[in-house]
């Protein structure tokens, strides 16, 4: 099987773990004591995990559909999904590719603070979490745009590459 579909189906199935953890549990971080903690901590970690893999896909998409080149990764274990270098790749296809992560991440920021309940902690995790997603693409990730923008070319530093395995 090709890993992109091993992707889409590793990632279906956290999304879906993570809306019947919703279900089933998130009305229980309402309350008070240890069942209503560690309800809202593994919900909302569920719901942070969500957003960040809709903006792994976002930006793969991105990428995928200006025309640009980006090749899928090779390990499940990874939070990376593909990467995305200079080579093969336009100004914009790396634009395409920046802004969907940020329209995917813009909208779980709108999901979680409009449509979620506030009394939730489930609510308040994934909040938390999705807050540090926005933090991360502000401080890593638009500079690289906007530094890419200003020299009208795709920054090397773009390059997003998964680490290589070390010696255990």
């Amino acid at each position: 099987m090709p890993m992109l579909y091993r992707f889409v189906i590793r990632d279906l199935i956290l999304v879906a773990l993570a809306g019947a953890a919703w279900v089933l549990l998130a009305s229980r971080s309402a309350g008070d004591g240890s069942v209503a903690d560690l309800s809202g901590w593994i919900v909302g970690v569920l719901l942070f995990v969500s957003a960040y893999l809709a903006h792994e896909w976002s930006h793969y998409l991105g990428a995928i559909v200006s025309g640009g080149k980006a090749d899928i990764g090779d390990n499940l274990a990874s939070g990376f999904l593909f990467s995305f270098g200079p080579e093969g790749n336009t100004l914009g296809s790396f634009v395409a590719m920046s802004l969907g992560g940020f329209a995917a991440t813009g909208g779980a920021v709108a999901f979680f603070y409009l449509g979620l309940p506030d009394e939730y902690l489930a609510t308040r995790v994934a909040r938390g979490g999705v807050l540090f997603l926005t933090t991360l693409g502000v401080v890593l990730e638009l500079p690289l745009l906007l530094y890419g923008l200003a020299t009208r070319s795709v920054p090397k530093q773009a390059a997003v590459q998964p680490p290589e395995p070390g010696p255990l």
